[in-house]
C-alpha cells in the first residue's frame, strides 16, 4: 500500500513544512513557490523534498503529483496585502484569489 504524498502549495522558506513534518514524522514531498530566495531556504532546510518554482496557477496538479494520491494538501496563501492586520487600506485585492487555487488542487487530486 503507497502512502499518499505532502504537498505544500505556499512553501516560503519552509516553517510550515517544519511544522508538518514534525506532526507526520515524514518529510514533505512536494513544495511550491514563485520566489527562488524563498525556495532556496525551503531547499536547504529540506533536502528531501522534490520543490517546483512556479506560479501556483501554472502547475497542473495531477502533473505535480505524477498521479499519486495526496494526503496532505498544506496552504498558507499570502494574505498581507490584503489583510486589515496589516493596517489601514487593504492594498492588493486581486492576491485574494490564491485562496482559490486549493480548490483547484483539491477538485483535480
Amino acid at each position: 500500500m503507497s502512502r499518499g504524498l505532502v504537498v505544500d502549495l505556499f512553501a516560503g522558506g519552509g516553517g510550515a513544512s517544519v511544522g508538518i513534518e514534525a506532526a507526520l514524522g515524514r518529510p514533505v514531498d512536494i513544495a511550491i513557490n514563485h520566489d527562488a530566495v524563498a525556495l532556496a531556504v525551503h531547499r536547504a532546510n529540506h533536502p528531501a523534498t522534490r520543490h517546483l518554482e512556479a506560479d501556483i496557477w501554472e502547475v497542473r496538479p495531477r502533473e505535480a503529483v505524477g498521479g499519486r494520491p495526496v494526503d496532505l494538501l498544506w496552504a498558507s496563501p499570502d494574505c498581507t496585502h490584503f489583510s486589515v492586520a496589516k493596517g489601514g487600506k487593504p492594498r492588493a485585492q486581486n492576491i485574494r484569489s490564491l485562496a482559490w487555487v486549493v480548490v483547484r488542487w483539491a477538485k483535480d487530486v
